[in-house]
């Protein structure tokens, strides 16, 4: 405690409130999946908005430039990267914008991801269906998602299988 601010106490750990309580889907193999998913998309997302910061502009700019200046002073329109070259700003511009939109790219795919385990939470009464079965001396247990937002019929999907021998 501070002596000045008897009641007041300096909080030293900090706990981060997970982004999903997956609660009674702990151990569904798809809600796993899906946030391993979200979680890559996420670090690729944070790594290239990482990388763009540590690109050094202004070297790059200036290299560009040079290599095109002869071209720009003689009235040609210079072509990189799908734009319109005409001055150093146009090029380091040019090389942000195709950055940032692939980060931007991350970050989209990450709402859809998240949106997709949203829905998947939302719609699971009870949890994942656990199933055991032996044969053979051998035992193998099955659990698969039984969220309403997987469609009724026939189709392959995420299960976690565990197998054994008895």
């Amino acid at each position: 405690m501070l002596p000045i601010y008897p009641n007041i106490q300096i909080m030293t750990d900090i706990y981060v409130q997970p982004e999903f309580d997956l609660g009674k889907c702990h151990n569904c193999p798809r809600a796993l999946h899906l946030l391993a998913e979200l979680e890559a998309a996420e670090e690729l997302a944070h790594g290239m908005a990482d990388t763009m910061l540590e690109i050094p502009f202004d070297e790059i700019g200036n290299s560009l430039h040079e290599a095109m200046q002869p071209y720009i002073e003689q009235g040609m329109v210079v072509n990189t990267a799908g734009q319109h070259i005409e001055s150093l700003d146009d090029v380091t511009t040019t090389i942000r914008e195709g950055l940032l939109t692939h980060v931007e790219e991350q970050d989209q795919q990450a709402d859809q991801i998240r949106e997709q385990l949203r829905e998947l939470l939302d719609t699971c009464p009870d949890g994942s269906l656990k199933m055991r079965a032996a044969r053979n001396g051998r035992q193998v247990i099955v659990t698969m998602c039984m969220s309403g937002s997987i469609p009724d019929g026939e189709h392959c999907e995420d299960t976690h299988t565990t197998r054994s021998t008895q």
